[in-house]
Formats: structure tokens, sequence, C-alpha cells
């Protein structure tokens, strides 16, 4: 479908020649990783819940002694 999109945008002189042969071998031949993305992701989330977390245990963890009744 994206070789037939390519070769209608030539057709109608929106591509040169060398453009359509360009990215209809790029489109064939390469595909797309996302690795690096989604350790990225998944490194940020661990990082804001950490960094949610630890004020919270703080406030809910204060020992009995220091509070005055």
């Amino acid at each position: 479908m994206r070789i037939e999109f390519i070769r209608r945008l030539s057709d109608e002189g929106l591509l040169t020649d060398t453009e359509r042969h360009r990215l209809e071998a790029q489109s064939v031949s390469r595909l797309f990783s996302l690795h690096w993305e989604l350790k990225t992701l998944l490194y940020l989330g661990v990082l804001l819940l950490s960094g949610g977390l630890a004020p919270l245990s703080t406030k809910t963890s204060t020992p009995s002694a220091t509070r005055r009744s």
C-alpha cells in the first residue's frame, strides 16, 4: 500500500524519480526498532514512580516518639 502511494505521488509530479526510488527502497527493506524508546519509557516510569512514592513513605513512617499528644 505504501509503494502505491509513493507511485501515485510520483505520477502526480510531486516526487522526482530519484526520490521515488529512494522512498521505495527504504519502505521495502528497513524495519523500525522501538527497543531504545521502550527502555527509555520504562526507565522514566520507574523513576517517576519511585520519586512519587518516596515522599509518601517518609510521611507515613514518622516515629511515634516525635509526636506530641
